[in-house]
C-alpha cells in the first residue's frame, strides 16, 4: 500500500515538475528571442561602425560609434563644454561625436561650414520654435533666414542702436548703480567696510529687464523688486530650453503634466508679448512717437528685396526669442568678465586705472566712450569671451548637397551632421599664443585677433544681436568698474591662488547648454563692494 502511495506522488511531482517547464517555455523561447535580437543588433552596430560607416576612418570615443546617448547625455547634463575640450585634446580637431555626427574645432573648417549655405541648422534648432512660427534662431531655411536678417538687420546696427542706449543704460547700469548703492547705505557702517553682492543675479536681472523694455516695450523693473513674474518665467524658460532633450518628453505622460507649470509661463509671456504688440499699436495710432526699441524695430521691418512686412505673429516670436537668448547669453559673458578680472587683480588694476583716468565719477559710460578710450578694458571683454565658456554649447549643421573634406583629410559625407565647437576654436594653440591664460593685451589694437574670436559665431551665421550685446556689455561693465571697487569675499573658493598645474587660476565650475552659467551662483558668484574714496 505504501509503495503505490510512494509511486502516485512520485508521479504526481514529475507531472508538476513537467507542468513547470511547459509553463517556463514561453518565457524562456521570448527570453532567447529578445537576447538573439540584441546580440544581433550588436553585431549590426559594430559591423557599421567598424567596417562601413563613412566615418570609421574618423578618430573618435568608440561608444559615440554605436549610439547617439554619449553625446545626449553630455547635453543634458550640461557637461558638454567640458567633455567636448577633453575629446579635442584626445582626438584632434575633428572626431566622432555620434555615428552619424562629427564634432569640429578647426578654424578653417568651422570657417568652412557656418560660411555655407549649403550647410543648414539641424533639427536641433526647432526647440526654439514658437509652436508653429519660426523665428530667426529657429529658421532652418536659408533664404527665409536671409530674408528675416534683412528685415531685422538695420534695426541693430550701431546707428539705431545709439538711439537705443538710453533705454539700455536706465535698466542696466544704473538700475544695478540704484540697487548697490542703496544696498551700501542700508548697511553702512562708521568702518565703511564694503558689502556684498552677488554679480551674477543681479546682472541677470539687469539684462532681462532691458531685454523686456527692448522687446515689449515695458518696463519690469526687476532688479529693484529682486525679481518679477516676467523675468521668472523667461529664466524657467530658458532653463526648459537649455535642457533639449526634455523637450522631447512634453507631449507624453506622465511628463506632459509634469510640465504643465512651464507651459503655462510660456503661455503667459506669448500673451504679454501680443498685448505689449497692441498697446504700441493703440499708442501710434494715437500719434504718439514710435519709440526707438526691438518691439518698433520688428514692427517697421521690411525686407528691402521682396517689402514683406513680419506678421503679428512672427513679431510676437521674435519678441519672445530676442528677450530670451538676448538676456541669458550677455548677463553671462558680463558675469565671466567679472569673474575672469577678479581672478586676476593686476588686470582689474589696470582696468581700474584706465577708466577713472578717463572720465570722472559722475560721468555715465557711453559705447562710443569705450570703443574711442578704454582700449585695454575692451581687450579685457573681448578676452573674456575667448577664454569663458560664454557660448561653449555644440549647434549642429548638416549639407544634404554636398559632403566636405576637412582638416586631416577627413571627408564627411551629405547627410551627417557636423557639430561645431566654439569654444575649442577660440582656445585653439595653433592660433592663440598660451590659449588657456588669460591676455588681454593680445586685443589691444589688434583687428586680427577680434575677427579670429568665434563666440559670435562667424560670417552670415553670426549672431545678429551681436552689437546689442556689445553696447550691453560694454557700458555695464566699464560703469562698475568706474563706479566701485570690487575685490573677493574672503571665503570665495576660486581666486588668484586657486591654481591648476600651470598656475593658471581655476574657473568657477559652469553648466553648459545653449549658454554658460555658474553651477552655484549663491555661493561663488559673490563679490565685494565699496565706493572708492575721491581724491
Amino acid at each position: 500500500m505504501s509503495s503505490r502511495l510512494g509511486t502516485s506522488m512520485g508521479l504526481e511531482v514529475l507531472l508538476l515538475r513537467l507542468q513547470g517547464t511547459c509553463n517556463e517555455q514561453p518565457l524562456l523561447v521570448a527570453s532567447s528571442l529578445v537576447a538573439g535580437l540584441a546580440i544581433t543588433w550588436l553585431a549590426w552596430r559594430l559591423a557599421w561602425a567598424l567596417l562601413l560607416s563613412p566615418l570609421r576612418k574618423v578618430p573618435g570615443p568608440f561608444l559615440a560609434r554605436l549610439t547617439s546617448n554619449r553625446g545626449d547625455i553630455n547635453n543634458f547634463s550640461g557637461a558638454v563644454a567640458l567633455q567636448a575640450q577633453k575629446d579635442t585634446a584626445r582626438y584632434g580637431p575633428v572626431y566622432v561625436f555620434k555615428p552619424n555626427a562629427v564634432c569640429i574645432s578647426h578654424p578653417d573648417d568651422v570657417r568652412a561650414v557656418l560660411g555655407s549655405d549649403d550647410f543648414c541648422k539641424a533639427e536641433f534648432f526647432d526647440i526654439f520654435n514658437d509652436g508653429r512660427v519660426q523665428n530667426i534662431v529657429s529658421q532652418r531655411d536659408p533664404a527665409l533666414a536671409r530674408m528675416r536678417r534683412r528685415q531685422i538687420g538695420p534695426f541693430l546696427n550701431y546707428a539705431y542702436l545709439t538711439r537705443m542706449e538710453p533705454v539700455i543704460q536706465r535698466h542696466g547700469y544704473l538700475a544695478i548703480r540704484s540697487k548697490w548703492d542703496r544696498r551700501i547705505m542700508e548697511t553702512k557702517t562708521d568702518k565703511d567696510e564694503p558689502v556684498e553682492v552677488n554679480y551674477r543675479h543681479d546682472t541677470q536681472l539687469a539684462t532681462f529687464d532691458i531685454m523686456s523694455a527692448l522687446a515689449f516695450g515695458r518696463d519690469p523693473d526687476s532688479i529693484s523688486k529682486g525679481s518679477s513674474s516676467i523675468s521668472e518665467s523667461a529664466a524657467v524658460i530658458m532653463d526648459i530650453l537649455d535642457y533639449s532633450l526634455v523637450l522631447g518628453l512634453l507631449s507624453l505622460l506622465p511628463f506632459s503634466l509634469i510640465m504643465r507649470p512651464w507651459k503655462t509661463m510660456y503661455r503667459e509671456l506669448a500673451a504679454y508679448s501680443k498685448t505689449s504688440a497692441q498697446m504700441r499699436k493703440e499708442h501710434l495710432a494715437n500719434g504718439g512717437e514710435p519709440p526707438a526699441d526691438m518691439l518698433q524695430a520688428f514692427i517697421e521691418a521690411e525686407d528691402p528685396d521682396s517689402k514683406i512686412k513680419m506678421t503679428p505673429s512672427e513679431i510676437q516670436a521674435e519678441c519672445i526669442m530676442m528677450m530670451l537668448a538676448g538676456s541669458e547669453t550677455t548677463s553671462s559673458a558680463i558675469m565671466w568678465t567679472i569673474h575672469l578680472l577678479l581672478l586676476h587683480p593686476d588686470m582689474l588694476k589696470r582696468v581700474t586705472e584706465e577708466i577713472r583716468s578717463a572720465f570722472g565719477p559722475r560721468h555715465l559710460i557711453s559705447h562710443k566712450d569705450v570703443l574711442t578710450k578704454l582700449p585695454f578694458f575692451e581687450a579685457c571683454v573681448y578676452e573674456s569671451l575667448r577664454v569663458s565658456p560664454t557660448t561653449a554649447g555644440l549647434t549642429p549643421r548638416v549639407s544634404h548637397k554636398r559632403g566636405i573634406v576637412l582638416h586631416g583629410g577627413y571627408y564627411i559625407p551629405p547627410g551627417t551632421e557636423l557639430y561645431v565647437n566654439l569654444r575649442s576654436v577660440n582656445m585653439d594653440d595653433e592660433f592663440w599664443h598660451e590659449p588657456q591664460r588669460f591676455r588681454p593685451d593680445r586685443f589691444v589694437n589688434c583687428d586680427a585677433a577680434k575677427k579670429n574670436l568665434f563666440t559670435f559665431s562667424y560670417g552670415p551665421r553670426n549672431c545678429i544681436g551681436r552689437n546689442l550685446a556689445w553696447v550691453e556689455m560694454l557700458t555695464i561693465t566699464a560703469n562698475i568698474f568706474k563706479d566701485y571697487d570690487l575685490a573677493l569675499t574672503p571665503d570665495s573658493r576660486y581666486g588668484p591662488d586657486n591654481v591648476d598645474e600651470n598656475g593658471v587660476p581655476h574657473l568657477l565650475p559652469a553648466k553648459c547648454f545653449i549658454a554658460s552659467f555658474p553651477s552655484k551662483p549663491d555661493r561663488d558668484c559673490r563679490m565685494l563692494i565699496s565706493r572708492p574714496a575721491l581724491g
